[in-house]
């Protein structure tokens, strides 16, 4: 079993704070580059993702591959699972930083009775979502099952 895995990136500059960045890790082929920018609030460009939004991206997507993947193994039966997050930026004494990221997943289950195993697998699932573990911002949870 590997137990390294490596996600190459390049990133070019494209002037007036634009920026566009490639993937070139396994199973990237065909994936689209992205453009990023600085966001509004700091001189940057509206309508363009920036590196905050794909923070926020990354650890809602990674959370929910997560949640997925346990309530698969717990064999949890699942009808509709959204989630929303919000990243909250603030000045620090180190300077601008996410102090917290907030997960507000909302899950929908086939079986009523499966609400206590869908909790567990929620904090489950923060708990071991790589990229929230692999960073200092604490996540706070308030899941929301039905």
């Amino acid at each position: 079993m590997v137990d390294v895995y490596e996600y190459p990136a390049k990133i070019d500059w494209l002037g007036e704070r634009k920026y566009r960045i490639e993937f070139f890790s396994k199973g990237s082929e065909g994936k689209p580059k992205m453009d990023v920018a600085t966001p509004p609030e700091f001189n940057g460009h509206a309508g363009i993702y920036s590196p905050e939004d794909l923070f926020v991206a990354s650890i809602l997507s990674c959370y929910m591959a997560t949640f997925i993947s346990i309530s698969n193994k717990m064999k949890i039966s699942i009808e509709k699972f959204t989630c929303e997050g919000k990243g909250i930026l603030e000045r620090t004494e180190g300077g601008l930083m996410f102090t917290s990221v907030v997960l507000r997943p909302h899950i929908i289950l086939r079986d009523k009775s499966e609400v206590d195993k869908a909790l567990k697998a929620s904090t489950l699932a923060e708990e071991n979502c790589l990229v929230a573990k692999s960073i200092k911002t604490k996540t706070h949870l308030e899941p929301k099952v039905e």
